[in-house]
């Protein structure tokens, strides 16, 4: 188990075992936030995990939006560069690595929004 303690605030994160935690073959993560405050903790943690969302679906459309004019010039679908790109097919340029960093960036960034997504508050 992991602890941190800032400004008053004790937060344990713990990996439950079992069968009734199970999805897909995994568990599912508690987090427990201790706090002399709990019910404005929870408002406190539900509005910073939903502006993180908001963050995140912002750099989402701004990724996709380079994506698209990497497409657009090249004529490629960022499927069919990135499976030429790893296969050597193409010259390595500046624009090459930056397309590639931006594909691999919205990957990243889908990642951390879906998680969000998932959580769930317990009562």
């Amino acid at each position: 188990m992991a602890f941190m303690e800032d400004a008053g605030l004790v937060i344990e994160a713990e990996l439950l075992r079992g069968n009734p935690y199970r999805i897909s073959g995994g568990h599912m993560a508690e987090l427990k936030l201790i706090s002399p405050r709990q019910r404005q903790l929870k408002h406190l943690v539900e509005a910073a995990l939903h502006n993180e969302l908001r963050l995140l679906e912002a750099g989402i459309r701004r990724t996709e939006q380079r994506i698209q004019e990497f497409e657009t010039r090249h004529a490629l679908s960022s499927a069919e560069f990135v499976s030429r790109y790893e296969q050597d097919e193409l010259k390595e340029t500046l624009e090459f690595v930056e397309w590639i960093g931006e594909y691999r960036l919205l990957e990243r960034l889908r990642e951390k929004a879906d998680i969000l997504r998932e959580i769930q508050f317990a009562d």
